[in-house]
């Protein structure tokens, strides 16, 4: 596999989910089905197959009508170095031109120079951080909390979402608060809002979107004191007050990413009330 453009590319379907699965996990990383369900049916799954498994993945991810976000390369460690995760991305930066829309990912600093090769700027810098949840404030949710099962509730987080990102993504919100209800929190006077997923390896939480750092404390805090067990979050790196308050519950930095865009020919949403992401797969 010396030529990029000799590796044949797929288009996935569900049938392929455990090949995906199997490929997150071998990775390391915290997706479950729900996830790669998310990105085969809102979006498109690249592959490259060998023997009819699925040796490497990409996916698109479209949000609104002008830009998707490219997340989930992988490439199985038995095929590494033979050029299947330059084809997949080159697939979907292909497709996402055709399409007309902007590409955009969240990099880790390994694929940031990769990225930059190929066009992509970088902007948000984010921080994972990893705890336990629970602890001193794990107690009833915060009396101006209120759950996103609630229909008005759920619709003024969808906007708050829109705006620091610059497209709806209600099915992606929708599944989250589904899957974790004991993250999923609006402020009673709608000026924040807090979800999060079940994950492979942790409880994900984000986005958290709130008009000022102690709002997005208040709400994080709710969240955490209603579940158990590790916990992710990717935050915002100017959100140093956010970051302090996990320090004091015990959490730590485990890797950067850098916000990357390519074709943008204007910003990608309003960060200002963004103080954690759903996720670099998801942005």
């Amino acid at each position: 596999m010396a030529l990029t453009s000799q590796i044949a590319t797929s288009v996935l379907d569900e049938s392929h989910l455990p090949d995906l699965m199997a490929l997150s996990r071998e990775a390391g990383w915290n997706q479950v089905e729900n996830d790669w369900h998310l990105f085969l049916t809102q979006g498109r799954v690249f592959c490259v197959l060998d023997d009819g498994q699925a040796v490497g993945s990409a996916a698109i991810l479209p949000y609104g009508d002008d830009f998707a976000w490219i997340g989930m390369v992988l490439v199985r460690g038995t095929h590494r170095k033979q050029g299947v995760g330059t084809r997949l991305l080159e697939r979907c930066l292909e497709e996402l031109d055709s399409d007309g829309r902007a590409a955009c990912l969240d990099a880790t600093p390994a694929g940031e120079p990769i990225y930059r090769t190929l066009g992509f700027e970088g902007s948000l810098r984010l921080t994972r951080w990893q705890g336990e949840a629970g602890g001193a404030t794990s107690s009833l949710p915060d009396s101006n909390s209120v759950p996103l099962s609630q229909p008005e509730a759920f619709e003024a987080a969808v906007a708050l979402d829109a705006a620091a990102l610059g497209a709806e993504r209600r099915p992606l919100l929708s599944c989250f608060a589904r899957r974790l209800p004991e993250a999923a929190w609006m402020t009673e006077d709608g000026s924040g809002a807090i979800l999060g997923r079940n994950g492979d390896l942790a409880s994900q939480i984000g986005p958290l979107l709130a008009e000022d750092e102690q709002t997005a404390i208040t709400l994080l805090d709710t969240a955490l004191g209603q579940l158990s067990g590790r916990v992710f979050l990717d935050v915002v790196d100017t959100r140093q007050a956010v970051a302090d308050h996990l320090q004091a519950r015990g959490f730590t930095q485990q890797r950067p990413y850098l916000r990357m865009t390519r074709n943008a020919d204007r910003a990608i949403g309003d960060a200002t009330g963004l103080h954690a992401i759903a996720g670099p797969e998801f942005g």
